[in-house]
């Protein structure tokens, strides 16, 4: 708990009282590897800030799957759709290793705004961070070509390149696992040559 208070006084400083009603509010969930933290067509009734772990979220099943991103620890995980507006989640969150969050309700963390003004504030700038990592994401998968794909995703999450597998990976970047570790070969042949 201690970290996800540390997270949000980057924000802005917290008081004591909040302090005390944020921890009555948030609870300690544990996943294990293969658990879903949300499967598609419910609502996202929660916030999970990760404290140990890695989660992948995606849209379409198995055979269709097309991951849109993955969290790790200081992370949060949410589909903002569901979880803002209450609604039917279109994408699935599930753990892709025994997983640790603290979870809040869209409930409470509503009411704590309510009883602490300055976590508007506080919302507003974890906000902002994902809306600029949302463009780094449209930077990442832009280009055509899958080389310029991998690159870019390894010089801005060289963690998550080592972190999950090729097929996960080859998901997110939208080209054929083949693809993928042929990229991996190259590289890994290049650095050492370096």
């Amino acid at each position: 708990m201690e970290a996800l208070l540390q997270y949000l006084g980057t924000f802005d400083q917290l008081t004591e009282e909040f302090a005390k009603d944020f921890q009555d509010a948030v609870k300690t969930n544990e996943f294990e590897k293969g658990h879903y933290l949300l499967k598609a067509g419910n609502v996202s009734e929660h916030m999970h800030f990760i404290d140990k772990g890695c989660v992948e979220c995606y849209l379409g099943d198995k055979s269709t799957k097309e991951t849109l991103w993955f969290m790790v620890e200081g992370e949060i995980a949410i589909f903002k759709n569901s979880f803002y507006d209450q609604i039917k989640s279109e994408a699935s969150i599930v753990a892709l290793e025994d997983t640790r969050v603290f979870s809040i309700s869209y409930t409470d963390l509503e009411r704590l705004y309510v009883q602490h003004p300055f976590m508007e504030r506080v919302g507003r700038k974890i906000t902002e961070f994902y809306h600029k990592r949302s463009d780094i994401k449209s930077y990442i998968l832009y280009p055509k070509r899958p080389e310029t794909r991998f690159e870019r995703f390894s010089k801005y999450r060289p963690d998550i390149v080592a972190r999950v597998s090729q097929k996960h990976l080859a998901s997110f970047l939208g080209m054929r696992e083949e693809t993928l570790s042929r990229l991996m070969k190259e590289r890994q042949k290049k650095e050492g040559q370096g």
